[in-house]
């Protein structure tokens, strides 16, 4: 697994040694990162959150492609931690070794990815926790069955078995 553009281009990150943890692999981060530069407004300069970042593979691409900061948030952030030491990041990066559903944002992001463990549900009680991120653009890797409800879904592309959804919080009027 390697950063695929920008400052830091090919530089390999650590993955993990069992399948706790399921990186997104090159080809959707590389996918993701094309929508996100051609159908919207790119990475440079926003402010990203990465929840249930597991080695801040998509955090870290957004750094090297030009984004202001990340704060990565999971239960285990040693693989980020490391990472983000190989990257030399610090002085951008904040890590939080929290659930993610008990941590509350002090700040609004630009782009939030959120890459949950499948098969427990916490891509919906995620995405209702982070109501309030209203201006944010969401990034939400799922398995395909998965629907999303109270949403605005703006884009979604099915690679294989896993869903990427492009979405924002739905107003309320």
């Amino acid at each position: 697994m390697r950063i695929t553009a920008g400052q830091y281009r090919g530089l390999t990150l650590l993955s993990p040694k069992d399948n706790k943890v399921r990186p997104t692999t090159d080809k959707i981060r590389q996918a993701i990162f094309n929508i996100l530069q051609h159908r919207f407004e790119g990475v440079q300069d926003k402010q990203v959150l990465d929840l249930f970042c597991g080695t801040g593979a998509l955090g870290l691409e957004c750094l090297s492609r030009g984004a202001k900061s990340a704060v990565f948030v999971d239960l285990d952030t040693s693989l980020v931690r490391q990472n983000v030491d190989k990257m030399r990041a610090e002085e951008c990066c904040q890590l939080i070794r929290s659930d993610v559903l008990k941590y509350k944002a002090k700040q609004d992001f630009d782009l939030i990815f959120l890459d949950p463990p499948y098969e427990m549900a916490l891509a919906q009680a995620t995405l209702d926790k982070y109501s309030d991120q209203k201006d944010a653009l969401f990034i939400v890797e799922t398995e395909k069955a998965v629907l999303l409800k109270n949403v605005e879904i703006i884009d979604e592309k099915i690679y294989g078995d896993t869903k990427i959804t492009f979405l924002k919080q739905q107003n309320e009027h």
